[in-house]
């Protein structure tokens, strides 16, 4: 029988871990124990004698299988944006199943935040009013660059076929901003055409 194992984020060296986002976060393993959950070790790994994408993919089926419909939530200091809040202090480690969190799926996906392991800041890519969410969502990932143990002060762009991509935050002398793919920058002016098309008949 395989331990009670969920998933989490890590940043890359932190612990046994694959690659989740290459170059930005890993995905570990943590172990759920009377009081909690902690981080697997190498001696348990070797123990165990599994192979850890095995072990992963069993983490992450008993993590969908305890995500509660009421985990994501608005925040309201920030329009449009919105928030993963769990009791096991493990928010960030939603975003290995995003589209079981988020029901249904938006237009063009999500983007996100994860600065800490129980932070996951999402805004969803529908109508116009996410370009000026999406603009806070890149401030608080900038604030994260100056806090401790920081798991990520990046952002995550998961697409409308679920596949993820690292969009950089730049610091510059005049402020922040994001340096966008040109695959972001399609989906979001497809947001905005879905949302003019309306404006243009009735006029």
């Amino acid at each position: 029988m395989l331990p009670p194992l969920l998933p989490t984020l890590l940043r890359p060296g932190q612990g046994p871990s694959v690659p989740f986002i290459d170059g930005h976060l890993h995905l570990g393993l943590t172990l759920e124990v009377q009081d909690g959950s902690r981080e697997i070790t190498e001696d348990e790994l070797l123990a165990w004698d599994e192979d850890f994408i095995d072990l992963a993919e069993h983490a992450i089926m008993r993590l969908r299988g305890l995500i509660r419909s009421n985990e994501l939530k608005p925040l309201d200091t920030l329009p449009g944006v919105w928030q993963v809040r769990t009791q096991d202090g493990l928010a960030a480690s939603r975003m290995v199943c995003l589209s079981d969190v988020m029901r249904p799926w938006p237009l063009e996906g999500a983007v996100v935040c994860c600065p800490g392991p129980d932070q996951l800041l999402v805004v969803p890519l529908e109508g116009i009013a996410c370009l000026p969410a999406l603009q806070s969502l890149l401030r608080r990932a900038a604030r994260a660059r100056f806090e401790r143990d920081v798991l990520s002060h990046q952002l995550f762009w998961c697409d409308d076929e679920g596949a993820w991509h690292h969009l950089r935050v730049l610091h510059t002398a005049d402020g922040v901003d994001l340096d966008a793919p040109p695959q972001l920058i399609a989906a979001l002016e497809r947001v905005a055409a879905v949302d003019l098309a309306p404006v243009a008949a009735e006029a």
